[in-house]
């Protein structure tokens, strides 16, 4: 039997080896993910010219080489009285269904009277300073995009290119000129292309009966890079509209440092001051159904002049807003844009 001397020392012994162990499967640990990262590094700067295989590089190291797999549950839709159970009959039927609801919509709206026309659109933001040309997309640089890149999220899913934003964050040094490179094009030419235009739509349950196409919410998804350049271009768009002063100061929405939390602020304590100032105070709240769909694009595009935007930037946001599409996935089935 061990003295309590030498149990004790061996207790010791066997505590200082584990936490060497630990240690030392730390420190493997961080340069198995090093030596990975130097890895994708060096071989994407290989074979950057070499896109076949560059795209069997990095397929293989993202565990992309079989099929991408998502689950979903099962999803069937009711209509005319009929049952669609078939997978890609539903994906078919949901992507014609959520691309009509804006056209339907738009057809029960009011013909345009002209009231509020382009002249005096112009006419209100000449009053405010702004000028024909005032503003123009700049091109970005490489240090902008390596910033958007590593500042992605690696758990969003992704878009129809089946690129995962992880691996946009962990290559960003070695592919953000090529990027940059890409967004320019597309500010020069005034263009943007069309895989950047393309969706994958994940129907969403909000209410009611799962059988009803209405009752599903369509979550659009689209590329990282996509959203990279959409971020580099809004920022652009905010800066001007804020130094112009052209944004109504009390909006919440799509602003910086601004949400429905600053909203809600500003609106009770307004109705706090009248309230106390013996007033009648009343409040009138609209909710738009697919407000962002059923935007009149001429008259946004119009809009776009009035503020000062020059004819690339124009162009651009033309071709941003024309020829999009969009697929649906269920039950991991892809349907065909609406247009095939």
């Amino acid at each position: 039997m061990l003295s309590k001397s030498t149990s004790s020392e061996l207790q010791a012994h066997v505590t200082e080896l584990k936490m060497e162990r630990n240690r030392l499967r730390n420190d493997v640990s961080s340069m198995i993910k090093t030596a990975k990262k130097n890895f994708i590094n060096v071989k994407t700067e290989e074979n950057k010219n070499k896109p076949c295989e560059l795209w069997k590089l990095l397929n293989n190291q993202l565990g992309c080489s079989k099929k991408l797999k998502t689950r979903f549950s099962n999803l069937n839709i009711k209509t005319d009285n009929r049952l669609i159970t078939d997978k890609l009959d539903v994906a078919k039927y949901l992507n014609i269904f959520f691309t009509n609801i804006a056209t339907t919509l738009v057809k029960k709206l009011p013909s345009h009277t002209g009231l509020f026309g382009v002249d005096h659109i112009m006419t209100y933001y000449k009053d405010l300073g702004v000028r024909k040309d005032d503003f123009s997309l700049a091109r970005v640089t490489t240090a902008e995009v390596l910033i958007k890149l590593s500042a992605l999220q690696p758990n969003k899913a992704t878009g129809h290119d089946n690129i995962p934003s992880k691996f946009l964050r962990d290559t960003a040094t070695a592919i953000s000129p090529v990027i940059a490179h890409i967004i320019n094009l597309s500010i020069k030419q005034g263009k943007v292309h069309k895989d950047f235009k393309i969706a994958r739509v994940t129907p969403l349950h909000k209410k009611g009966s799962k059988l009803d196409p209405g009752n599903y919410r369509p979550v659009s998804i689209l590329t990282s890079i996509s959203k990279v350049m959409e971020k580099i271009v809004y920022e652009q768009v905010e800066k001007y509209l804020a130094e112009k002063k052209l944004i109504y100061e009390f909006q919440s929405g799509f602003r910086t440092s601004h949400s429905t939390d600053t909203c809600l602020l500003y609106l009770s304590d307004h109705i706090k001051q009248e309230v106390d100032e013996d007033k009648y105070c009343g409040m009138v709240m609209l909710d738009l159904q697919k407000a962002f769909d059923t935007v009149n694009h001429p008259i946004l595009i119009d809009k776009l002049k009035a503020i000062g935007f020059d004819k690339l930037s124009v162009s651009w946001m033309q071709s941003y807003l024309e020829g999009r599409e969009q697929m649906v996935e269920v039950n991991g089935t892809l349907s065909p844009p609406p247009s095939q």
